[in-house]
């Protein structure tokens, strides 16, 4: 891999919580837990989604992918998840914290990888076989998804939250 490529990966993973918790905190106190549509996610259920989906997901793969021979890596149901923990029903600075802490020991183990193992890999659910590589532009795709709909609910880039509603870019997770 190239490692000019591999750093902006990384330097782009690392980004993300601190641009969520700027468009979060854009997100007037009284909308955090509003849904702009019925199928839609709110702010709060944002924070809670990206704590989740890093913790159970992407870090998990990664961290089998490191350690295993071509782990199985089951899809992760996000849609499941927020209606089982009530999502919006739970503040969600504690979400964002954990999400914040997750993502920096992800990148922390990112940053210490040698070349060969950005390559090792995993047979992602309902995907097929991938990469260490392949995983992470997934998991920038996952992100690029949830900062477009944090912008359009902080009052930002029109029309974004209609693009991806509810859990719909779970296809980024596969």
């Amino acid at each position: 891999m190239n490692p000019t490529k591999r750093s902006r990966l990384v330097r782009d993973l690392e980004a993300t919580p601190a641009r969520v918790a700027a468009l979060l905190a854009r997100v007037p106190a009284c909308d955090v837990a509003a849904r702009p549509q019925p199928d839609a996610s709110s702010a709060r259920e944002q924070a809670h989604h990206l704590r989740d989906i890093d913790a159970e997901g992407f870090a998990l793969r990664l961290r089998r992918m490191l350690e295993e021979s071509e782990p199985f890596l089951p899809d992760v149901d996000g849609a499941r998840l927020a209606l089982e923990r009530r999502y919006n029903a739970t503040p969600h600075e504690t979400a964002l914290a954990a999400f914040v802490a997750t993502r920096a020991e992800c990148v922390a183990r990112l940053e210490r990888l040698a070349d060969a193992e950005w390559s090792r890999r995993g047979v992602l659910e309902g995907v097929g076989s991938i990469t260490v590589e392949q995983l992470v532009e997934r998991w920038l795709e996952h992100d690029r998804a949830h900062l477009a709909e944090l912008e359009a609910l902080a009052g930002g880039a029109a029309g974004a939250a209609d693009a991806e509603t509810a859990w719909g870019h779970e296809l980024a997770l596969r």
